[in-house]
């Protein structure tokens, strides 16, 4: 089941495992980015919410470093680096 992670390399389990229990991971300073960042979120991410999404686009515009967001509907989360 993938949201065990079974299947996954080691520190993608971890990682699985981790998000299922609903562990809260570091908060970084994102507003002490510097280099320009480039945002894409896609409709179908199980992953990352619309809310952290927004979240993590207020926060680097904070910053300064925010460049684009790119947004596509039918994408989830690791659609991207196909």
């Amino acid at each position: 089941m993938w949201w065990r992670g079974e299947g996954l390399p080691l520190s993608l389990q971890n990682f699985a495992s981790a998000m299922v229990r609903g562990a809260d991971g570091p908060e970084y300073d994102l507003t002490k980015i510097k280099v320009p960042v480039e945002l894409f979120t896609g409709g179908r991410d199980v992953l990352s919410t619309p809310q952290d999404m927004d979240l993590v686009r207020k926060r680097l515009a904070e910053g300064g470093s925010l460049a684009g967001v790119h947004e596509t509907d039918d994408f989830g989360h690791m659609d991207y680096i196909w």
